[in-house]
């Protein structure tokens, strides 16, 4: 007997039974990634080869997205429209054999099984968002085949559209056609081309504004890898699920195919060049941008015959060309990477990356999935240096994902950091010691901790040897100590390496931990703003609310990355000082600070 639970749990069953005989198969790892990922939407196995398919742009062909829902509900209508032909088939038989029986009208059969099959796929592969908004455009397309014989595809896509975008705003960015391709049979060849070209112009701009880079080859391994996926690949998958109750063996063989045609498919992938030359974003990701790029591809959408479609495409053009990059004596952007730190110092025409962030899992790093992206947002190609101030996790461990992704030029790392030659691909690696600097243009850089003598704090192990590192650019400082502790903050103070006027930035030692932070330390510096980078909620709680209090009580201002996401700090920069009636300077020589988080709006400061 079948209960409401039962048929419930259902789904989950089914996906615990595939999930179970895939891992149990012969398959290659790889080919057993991609099953996993194409049958239930379980796209953990795939972190191995994921950095491959958002090189080349076709992540969304190996997870379950709108092209499998629509290769679906063409699956399901064709068996629909199969069975129809078949019952009409019957009913002339019996008719020829002088059984008078009236003919169904069975037009509803196939869209009606179409739905039906993307549902059921939906289900199986959770629900995700990204099938959800499929399904709705695949409804959309099954109402107005069984309401209005002649609707327009143009039609069917504005109300999907509005549909997805009422659920999902932001969904309609990457809403994908293949619906209307599949099982809509006006959507010709020449069509279908037609959209393809428009989603590749739709996609590629919001793509490029907040990833900040596009492969070059990206729209040709697509034109190759969506027809072998979605004929070979995709179909096969899904037959071998549908075989798995009746025979598990059966099931195996076609999947053995599937596993065939994914590693031909990486085969094809290997002969492409890894450096391929990326599009980098000229310009950030500004709102003015995207709505222009929204509004290019709601036009080149609009039906042929209206040649005035291209006009809106000139709007983003004339934004390309024209929107030039706000000159800046000095930027600081502290990174939002939870439990850890990653802070990108931009000067004029060279880049600090001061640590990297921690590798969280095989899935993800903080390098390469919140370091890399933001660079390439602001348009930077390669980094100028990367500092690696001490060998903790949270600090150091993304280095390695971003090296393959992002390479820098130059290495600096602190006592105790080793990485494999591999990772570091053959460059030096610059030990960090105190009394060294140097400077890009106005913009000083100065080493005041670890110092390398025996019995100093480089001999002990751990925060303290952390390199602390000072910017100065006009009149302006910021200090980034890392996590050093109490010794470390006493000693810097003893020696005078942190005499002087107070700062205007700093980023707090150890993330706002008790142990560091001293009195002392507070009292000395008395900092403008104060930056803690810390993980929302984490199990250290940091910051101490003793620390915050700290420096509450010097008046800085506080910040805090958990809270606030990405913080930057830009100094304009002033060509001509301003000066007073005496002919004096004003001391307006830093020119004015913009504060920008990515949780709020920006805030500006005057010194």
């Amino acid at each position: 007997m079948f209960s409401a639970g039962n048929l419930a749990s259902l789904p989950a069953q089914l996906r615990a039974g595939i999930q179970q005989a895939i891992e149990q198969s012969g398959l290659s790892p790889r080919g057993r990634a991609v099953l996993l990922a194409l049958s239930i939407g379980d796209k953990r196995q795939l972190a191995t080869w994921w950095q491959d398919l958002a090189r080349l742009g076709i992540v969304h062909l190996l997870v379950i997205s709108g092209l499998h829902i629509g290769l679906v509900a063409l699956f399901g209508a064709a068996l629909g429209k199969g069975l129809a032909r078949l019952v009409i088939l019957m009913s002339s038989a019996c008719s020829l054999l002088g059984l008078r029986l009236s003919s169904p009208a069975l037009h509803w059969l196939a869209p009606v099984s179409g739905l039906l099959a993307a549902g059921a796929y939906s289900l199986l592969a959770g629900f995700s968002l990204p099938t959800q908004r499929a399904l709705i455009a695949v409804a959309v397309v099954v109402i107005a085949r069984l309401r209005f014989r002649r609707i327009q595809p143009f039609v069917c896509l504005i109300w999907a559209l509005t549909l997805i975008a009422l659920l999902h705003p932001l969904a309609i960015l990457i809403a994908w056609f293949s619906p209307w391709q599949s099982i809509d049979p006006w959507w010709t060849k020449k069509r279908t081309v037609s959209a393809q070209l428009a989603l590749l112009v739709v996609m590629s701009v919001p793509l490029l504004f907040f990833i900040g880079r596009l492969s070059w080859l990206a729209p040709l391994v697509n034109l190759v890898a969506v027809l072998w996926v979605s004929m070979v690949t995709v179909p096969t998958v899904l037959f071998g699920c549908l075989l798995l109750p009746v025979s598990s063996r059966t099931a195996e063989v076609i999947w053995a195919i599937s596993d065939w045609s994914v590693n031909l498919l990486w085969r094809f992938l290997d002969l492409l060049p890894s450096d391929q030359g990326f599009l980098v974003s000229p310009v950030g990701a500004s709102s003015l941008v995207l709505s222009a790029a929204l509004l290019a591809g709601l036009c080149l959408m609009l039906p042929r015959h209206i040649r005035e479609r291209w006009l809106g495409v000139l709007p983003l053009a004339l934004l390309l060309l024209f929107n030039d990059r706000p000159k800046f004596g000095l930027r600081v952007t502290v990174l939002d990477v939870g439990q850890g730190l990653a802070v990108v110092v931009e000067t004029d025409k060279r880049n600090l990356l001061y640590d990297s962030g921690a590798q969280f899992s095989a899935a993800f790093s903080a390098g390469s999935g919140i370091v890399a992206p933001f660079l390439w947002q602001r348009g930077l190609r390669s980094i100028t240096t990367t500092l690696i101030s001490h060998e903790d996790g949270d600090i150091s461990g993304g280095f390695e994902a971003l090296q393959q992704v992002l390479p820098s030029r130059q290495i600096i790392t602190g006592p105790g950091v080793n990485y494999p030659e591999a990772v570091l691909q053959g460059q030096n690696v610059e030990i960090c010691n105190a009394g060294a600097e140097w400077r890009w243009g106005e913009v000083l850089f100065e080493i005041l901790s670890p110092v390398s003598a025996v019995g100093s704090i480089t001999a002990r192990e751990g925060n303290n040897s952390s390199c602390v590192l000072r910017i100065r650019w006009r009149d302006i400082q910021l200090l980034l100590p890392c996590d050093i502790e109490s010794a470390t903050e006493y000693q810097l103070l003893d020696t005078g390496r942190l005499d002087g006027p107070h700062l205007d930035v700093l980023v707090a030692p150890h993330h706002g931990s008790k142990t560091s932070s001293t009195a002392k330390f507070v009292q000395q510096l008395q900092p403008k703003h104060v930056v803690f980078s810390a993980g929302y909620r984490h199990q250290f709680g940091h910051p101490h609310p003793s620390v915050v209090n700290a420096y509450n009580a010097v008046n800085s201002r506080v910040w805090n990355t958990a809270e606030q996401g990405a913080i930057t700090f830009e100094w304009s920069r002033h060509e001509k000082p301003a000066r007073d009636l005496t002919g004096e300077l004003t001391g307006e020589l830093s020119g004015q600070l913009t504060v920008t988080t990515a949780r709020g709006q920006a805030r500006r400061w005057w010194r």
